[in-house]
């Protein structure tokens, strides 16, 4: 089977989807360390790392593969309360910031 996920110098959506996913399993991988998780690094995140190397626009692969490995590490749920806790905080300090101004 034959997948094409680089369209001239751009990746398509499916390309950015498999490196995504390819960073949530890596950042799995990482949460709750254990021997068979251990083996599976040695295994999987240097091919993804080789894979990521070989792109010639190695930035549209890279950011999804970073912040997916993020979320794969933190777990969805605790994913979801940073994200709130920071645009709480960023909303405060908006209204704060343009309230000062008057």
């Amino acid at each position: 089977m034959n997948l094409t996920v680089v369209v001239g110098n751009e990746l398509n959506w499916l390309g950015i989807a498999i490196f995504a996913g390819m960073g949530y399993l890596n950042g799995y991988l990482f949460r709750n360390i254990g021997f068979i998780k251990i083996i599976a690094l040695f295994v999987f995140l240097p091919f993804c790392l080789n894979l990521l190397i070989q792109l010639n626009n190695v930035l549209s692969a890279t950011i999804p593969f970073l912040l997916m490995a993020l979320v794969g590490f933190w777990g969805p749920a605790r994913t979801l309360q940073r994200l709130e806790k920071l645009i709480s905080d960023v909303s405060y300090y908006f209204v704060y910031y343009i309230r000062r101004g008057r």
